[in-house]
């Protein structure tokens, strides 16, 4: 395809006559990449990403086949969930705080696409890899920056992670309810915006290949639970679900217990009726009897029977309907595996790992998981290699510019 960039070591001059020296990726040959390729193959990705949000935008570009170098410090502990968020990629323990290792950072450069960074404001500037000055010699990088509160404004420069990106945008006090506010157990802003952050790496890889031009994206938690919250902000017309013990957003929308355990019912307004016979209960006009009268008559029937025989009743009649169930049971159901919703890998360094699997399918170019993740600096001869120094790995390990391997 004409928007297909491939990874190769010469290059040519950038459109519109650019300072001498500054070179972009060759024009793509139709012997380097296939059709049959991973959508990024040929992409090389630079992911200086620490804990969560920058790490997952690095695992979703390997997934799409994106040569994905992980650098972690050397001083810096292993990320907790390092086999997690760092599958796919290789990895290289390397102090970017030194003179030799910034200038392995700048040989590195020189054959890659996109760097990703997650950084406190500051810290970029100060070790002189900040996109203006990455700019300078790759006039055509692809350069992430991720972060709590934005890029612009006056919290930019705050230090933040998931559960302060909660507290700003309204996530915890509407899950508090009544009660104080409450965490979200789960990390949905992290999450959200590493995906985020990928969407517009892709989108800035696509423009690239057209107009031959790099840019800076930017992406944050607060943007992305913003996002996430679009339905409950400004005038919805619908009370907003809050505090723990919600149930849903009415009758005809909201979890039921069962004589055996809790389901889920999702029905629209004009399948009233429909409900109304699969449950077995009276006509019911809102409006008229009114939503409280209309939910004790659902949970006075739903609790008679079990949940998988009113799932049956509810699916047939056209209704949306679900059992609740555990993640342990979501993870143990070999439905999941069949549809490859779980995988379970051999790690180098601790045996079977149960993961979770890409979530898009494209019917072309699979997504795949790509290796389980190695232990931290697993790949640093491999690396060093590829751009002429595997001579030096003694030598730059024993004055501490690269790190041993260290367990996952």
């Amino acid at each position: 395809p004409a928007w297909r960039v491939a990874r190769a070591p010469s290059r040519g001059p950038l459109p519109g006559n650019p300072a001498p020296g500054n070179t972009v990726r060759a024009a793509p040959s139709s012997d380097t990449t296939r059709a049959s390729d991973p959508p990024l193959a040929g992409i090389r990705v630079l992911d200086l990403c620490i804990v969560l949000a920058g790490p997952t935008c690095g695992r979703t570009l390997a997934e799409l086949g994106a040569d994905v170098i992980k650098i972690d410090s050397p001083r810096r502990r292993a990320n907790r969930l390092h086999r997690e968020v760092n599958r796919g990629k290789r990895t290289i323990l390397l102090d970017l705080a030194t003179t030799e290792g910034l200038a392995l950072f700048w040989r590195l450069l020189a054959d890659t696409d996109v760097v990703i960074e997650n950084f406190r404001a500051g810290v970029v500037e100060r070790l002189g890899i900040d996109y203006e000055r990455v700019r300078e010699r790759r006039p055509d990088i692809v350069y992430a920056s991720i972060n709590a509160y934005g890029h612009a404004g006056p919290w930019a420069g705050r230090p933040g992670w998931e559960q302060v990106a909660q507290a700003a945008t309204g996530m915890q006090e509407r899950f508090g309810g009544d009660g104080p506010p409450a965490l979200q157990p789960y990390p949905i802003c992290d999450y959200g915006t590493g995906l985020a952050a990928a969407f517009g790496v892709v989108a800035a890889i696509l423009h690239r290949a057209r107009s031959g031009e790099g840019q800076h994206v930017r992406a944050s938690l607060t943007q992305t639970a913003t996002t996430l919250q679009a339905t409950l902000l400004g005038e919805q017309g619908e009370a907003v679900p809050r505090g723990p013990d919600a149930l849903g957003t009415g009758p005809l929308h909201r979890l039921y217990r069962a004589s055996d355990g809790w389901l889920f019912v999702g029905a629209r307004s004009d399948q009233l009726g429909g409900l109304c016979d699969a449950v077995g209960i009276g006509d019911f006009e809102v409006g008229t009897d009114g939503t409280a009268q209309l939910s004790a008559a659902l949970e006075a029937r739903f609790v008679t029977t079990s949940c998988d025989e009113w799932v049956r009743r509810l699916v047939e009649a056209g209704l949306g309907a679900h059992r609740v169930r555990s993640i342990e049971e979501l993870a143990a159901d070999p439905l999941a595996r069949d549809r490859g919703l779980m995988l379970a890998r051999e790690h180098p360094d601790v045996g079977v790992v149960e993961c979770v699997a890409p979530g898009p399918r494209l019917m072309r170019t699979p997504v795949t998981a790509g290796r389980p993740a190695p232990p931290p600096g697993a790949d640093a001869r491999a690396i060093l290699d590829e751009v002429g120094m595997a001579s030096e790995y003694e030598r730059l390990l024993k004055v501490g510019v690269i790190a041993e391997p260290t367990s996952g």
